[in-house]
């Protein structure tokens, strides 16, 4: 299946659940546990990244101290190049290939349901080398981060935001859909 296909699907099935969330009772962010699973991509301004946007998946646990503030622990795969020796890649340069951080998180609510939010962490993300696959090395990276948040009801939430990666200069742009306990 080509990447732009699915991106059209992801966007048809978000657009979905966007349009059943505003049918759906919202509420107000409460304190509590919470997990998250992101899809999006990530991109970047170094050369691990000349060919495009690489997808990119996210797991996150969190919790949410009030309304306004939350703390989670997350992880986000920057690349999925596994056998780069197959897919061509010659030369040689660090792929950043996965962050595990952690953010803290405030909201700002705007309405019934829906807030802005912003975040900032810190992180390690792990550099592959483009020709081996093999860690070469392990960066610490801070992270700063924002996006749009809709509260649904029973627990349910989405979130559409974006997150800049400093030292290995990647941006990686998401939709998570977040569960609250």
């Amino acid at each position: 299946m080509s990447r732009h296909k699915t991106w059209r699907r992801a966007l048809a099935m978000a657009g979905i659940a966007l349009a059943w969330g505003f049918a759906a009772s919202a509420r107000a962010a409460e304190p509590g546990v919470y997990v998250a699973l992101s899809v999006g991509k990530a991109d970047g301004s170094g050369p691990a990244y000349k060919e495009g946007a690489d997808p990119s998946l996210g797991l996150a646990v969190g919790w949410r101290v009030s309304e306004q503030l939350a703390v989670e622990g997350f992880t986000r795969e920057l690349s999925f190049i596994r056998f780069p020796e197959l897919f061509g890649r010659t030369d040689a340069y660090q792929i950043p290939d996965r962050h595990v951080g952690l953010a803290v998180e405030g909201t700002l609510a705007l309405s019934e349901g829906w807030g802005v939010f912003g975040r900032a962490g810190i992180g390690r993300t792990k550099m592959v080398g483009s020709t081996t696959g093999r860690r070469l090395d392990t960066v610490t990276d801070p992270t700063l981060g924002a996006g749009l948040r809709y509260g649904l009801g029973s627990g349910w939430a989405f979130k559409l935001g974006a997150e800049r990666y400093g030292k290995s200069k990647v941006n990686a742009y998401y939709l998570a859909l977040q569960y609250q306990f």
